[in-house]
């Protein structure tokens, strides 16, 4: 239980930070995450999580996660949306290995499908971090008044 409430803490903290002080690509990337987390809050009133067959919510969950950031890797100039949707790929990859029924230990499912979303939220936040960088050297450039 620890664990879920440090996860939703974490994904608060990052989706907040880079909706308000990131780009624009880092709010889409919030908004993605947020989107995320929505389908699996409406999906976890009606059913509880599940390691020992496929998770559909979850799995609704990656494939939205691996669109979003698909796409926003494609239409943006950033890097960063491109290794979360890799991160998402391997998330959508457990699912894929549950849904053939595979020999996998309820824990190694529940790490390989919640895992990489970890990631994911480490490099929204690195994306955020470079885009206040980047926005704050150019404020303090050569020519700028001191």
């Amino acid at each position: 239980m620890i664990l879920i409430m440090l996860s939703v803490a974490f994904a608060t903290v990052a989706v907040l930070y880079a909706y308000w002080l990131g780009g624009t690509a880092e709010r889409y990337g919030a908004k993605v995450i947020a989107a995320m987390y929505a389908v699996a809050l409406a999906g976890r009133t009606q059913q509880v999580g599940v390691f020992h067959e496929l998770d559909p919510i979850a799995f609704s969950e990656d494939l939205i996660g691996f669109a979003g950031f698909s796409l926003l890797g494609i239409y943006t100039k950033r890097v960063w949306p491109l290794w979360a949707a890799a991160f998402q790929l391997l998330s959508v990859g457990a699912h894929f290995v549950r849904m053939l029924e595979l020999d996998v230990r309820p824990i190694v499912y529940a790490w390989m499908k919640s895992g990489p979303t970890w990631a994911v939220l480490v490099l929204l936040l690195i994306g955020t971090l470079g885009h206040r960088r980047r926005t704050s050297s150019r404020a303090s450039g050569p020519f700028s008044p001191s």
